[in-house]
């Protein structure tokens, strides 16, 4: 036998869970804990323990055999079981005939586990009341006898019926007083429906005023209502993820009252968006999507399901995918998302392989996370719609969406290539990725794949600038090489650029068209107004002529990454007042949020730049005390920077800098009435 301190590590509770080094516990910590133990001769185990039994009074005993021959598809759960930490009001006695495993107690008042380690010819005894569980090793084999103490039976049965005799009487009891408050409840609702009636008559006879509204004034108020909750449930969401959502307003509406009804139900467009998040919801509403699609009628359908989380393990998710399909020439926005193992290729698979026409549709978003490994898109074709989608003008494809579900792309406005988790290796050929980047009608573009092109096709040196001329809002991540694209992009409408998790190349400054001498003159975009680099890495060099690159810039994010390395430890660090000055001379807001080693930057950033117009520096209320209390500041310090700026404090509870919609409305007319909350370019408020 021997027993040691568990690791409390995850992984198969089968394995040893040894400290290293060990941390041994010895046979007289276990008797305080009122563990006891012995050990016989397997062979000759017969005599000492029926002597172990009398002394300890173990009257009876059975054979118990835990193996995946006896218990078959039944040993993996029987053994989670077993696992389950438990405790007894009797004491357990088990003597270990072939096989191996452990003993888990709980020790007080510590609260840690210990691991006892047993085997053949043990006899492990476990007190009243000590928290414990059991497993076999490795070997998957333990062979037991289980000894019990028993009471006199004519003990037992006394005992047993004076206690059903007073159950018995309980229960009489409660009988009578749920009879009496049977009674109650049916007066109660009686006086409830009369009063209900009076105050019906009395609300009629008033005739409210909202209930005289045309029916078309009503209907706007629906739509704005519904709006409104929407939006509402999204901020609650961001506060608490956890909350529990009110019911859905086109609900609400239609059980106010008769004739707001009768009102709803005669709506199409109110019941013409719905909305499915596993996260959220794990029940899936079948019959709640029936009513919406009998509803709505021919109206142009908003369909928001989110799968992710399922693991193929939900039923009806399919099922409610199912139910959609055939409705995909209503489709007017359509989004899905879902893991590997929810194999909704199965179900969209049929219906996209055939050439059919989606006429409304606006939008469409499918990210399946399936795994692709392998492939190459060197085309521009369409897999899905390929008898059209005219009014397709917003995309957002994972990379496994754009080798399954490649849609119509001639009239697009906005295409999201996010894959945050990439799943496989698949990936667009650069003169396919070109093609993409010089779409005509690309207003807003947002790119997040670890390899979304292969490098070694992308040549810097050959090929025309990419004329981007309708581009106003940009978004790039994961892949550095996303960054030289930048050199070679001409976008003179762009308004803002987010980056995030890139590096800036050391030869940025010298790799634009013309060689080293476009860092003296580097081409800009004269639109950019909102810059925002989230964990942007860059040396001074590719930092200062990025910055020239940008010059009307008045907003710019700094977030999260290492201080020393980051975008704005490089730029901030430029050599020369005079030239910090020329930097941004329009700008007019930083939105800083991060862990700075001192407070020197910043105030060298703002050196000489007007003291009558200061720059207003927004920081999160945690990097706001930070600064104002952290060790590498003083009261002195901080009042530097109160004066160099106009500090704002962004409250953690209500970050408004997350983008959850992007792009901004504005550029979009219609958004859509749902968003996605976990949009990969968030910005979360620092946190030590």
């Amino acid at each position: 036998m021997r027993a040691y301190y568990y690791d409390n590590l995850s992984g198969d509770q089968r394995l040893p869970h040894d400290l290293s080094p060990s941390r041994s516990v010895s046979k007289e910590r276990l008797q305080a804990l009122n563990v006891k133990i012995w050990t016989f001769s397997v062979d000759q185990y017969e005599g000492p323990l029926d002597a172990v039994a009398k002394q300890e009074g173990y009257t009876d005993r059975d054979t118990m055999v835990v193996s995946r021959d006896t218990l078959g598809a039944a040993y993996d759960g029987k053994i989670k079981f077993m696992f389950d930490e438990h405790l007894h009001d009797e004491e357990e006695a088990r003597f270990i005939i072939s096989g191996s495993g452990y003993y888990d107690v709980r020790e007080t008042p510590s609260e840690e586990w210990i691991r006892i380690v047993f085997g053949p010819g043990d006899l492990i005894s476990l007190p009243v009341g000590i928290y414990h569980r059991l497993t076999p090793d490795e070997a998957n084999y333990i062979e037991a006898l289980r000894l019990f103490r028993k009471r006199r039976a004519t003990e037992m049965l006394e005992t047993s019926l004076a206690e059903m005799a007073q159950l018995q009487q309980e229960k009489q009891e409660y009988e009578a007083k749920r009879d009496q408050l049977n009674i109650e409840l049916h007066a109660t609702e009686q006086k409830i429906i009369e009063l209900q009636s009076k105050w019906g008559a009395i609300h009629n006879a008033m005739s409210a005023p909202v209930l005289e509204l045309p029916n078309e004034i009503t209907c706007m108020i629906f739509d704005h209502a519904l709006v409104l909750s929407v939006r509402m449930a999204e901020d609650l969401a961001m506060m608490d993820a956890e909350a529990k959502l009110p019911p859905e307003m086109e609900v609400v509406i239609s059980h106010v009252c008769h004739q707001w009804r009768s009102i709803a139900l005669s709506y199409p467009q109110l019941w013409s968006h719905f909305c499915y998040d596993v996260m959220r919801s794990p029940l899936v509403p079948l019959e709640r999507f029936d009513a919406y699609l009998d509803r709505s009628q021919s109206t142009g359908l908003e369909l928001w399901f989110n799968f992710k989380g399922t693991y193929g393990e939900i039923e009806g998710v399919l099922t409610l995918l199912e139910k959609a399909v055939p409705h995909f020439a209503r489709w007017r926005r359509f989004t899905l998302m879902a893991d590997a193992e929810t194999n909704v290729l199965s179900v969209l698979g049929p219906i996209f392989k055939k050439p059919v026409l989606a006429p409304m549709l606006e939008h469409f978003a499918i990210c399946p996370s399936i795994d692709i490994d392998d492939q190459e898109i060197k085309k521009l074709e369409p897999m899905t719609f390929r008898k059209g989608a005219p009014n397709l003008r917003s995309v957002m494809l994972d990379l496994s969406g754009a080798v399954t579900f490649f849609p119509p792309i001639n009239n697009l406005t906005t295409l999201r290539l996010e894959d945050p988790d990439q799943y496989g290796n698949a990936r667009f050929s650069w003169p396919v990725f070109r093609d993409l980047l010089s779409l005509k009608s690309l207003v807003n573009l947002s790119i997040m794949m670890d390899a979304a092109f292969h490098k070694s096709e992308f040549k810097s040196d050959k090929g025309p600038p990419i004329a981007m001329d309708n581009l106003k809002n940009l978004r790039i991540a994961n892949f550095d090489l996303l960054v030289m694209l930048l050199l070679f992009i001409r976008a003179p409408l762009l308004e803002s650029l987010t980056m995030k998790e890139l590096e800036f190349p050391r030869n940025f400054s010298t790799s634009a068209p013309g060689g080293g001498k476009s860092s003296n003159s580097p081409h800009s975009f004269p639109s950019i107004k909102y810059l925002c680099f989230i964990n942007i890495e860059a040396e001074t060099p590719a930092a200062r002529h990025f910055a020239k690159m940008t010059p009307n810039a008045t907003e710019i994010t700094f977030s999260n990454g290492d201080y020393s390395e980051s975008f704005f430890h490089a730029v901030a660090s430029t050599a020369g007042a005079k030239e910090r000055e020329k930097m941004w001379p329009k700008l007019r807001v930083i939105n800083f949020n991060m862990e700075a080693d001192s407070l020197d930057e910043l105030l060298r950033l703002a050196k000489g730049r007007p003291k009558k117009d200061p720059i207003t520096l927004r920081l999160f209320d945690d990097v706001n005390e930070m600064f104002r209390l952290g060790d590498f500041s003083s009261s002195a310090r901080y009042e530097q920077l109160a004066k160099a700026y106009h500090i704002e404090t962004i409250n953690s509870q209500r970050n408004w800098l997350r983008q959850v919609r992007w792009p901004p409305a504005s550029e979009l007319g219609d958004v859509g009435l749902f968003a996605d909350l976990c949009d990969p370019f968030n910005i979360d408020d620092y946190d030590e």
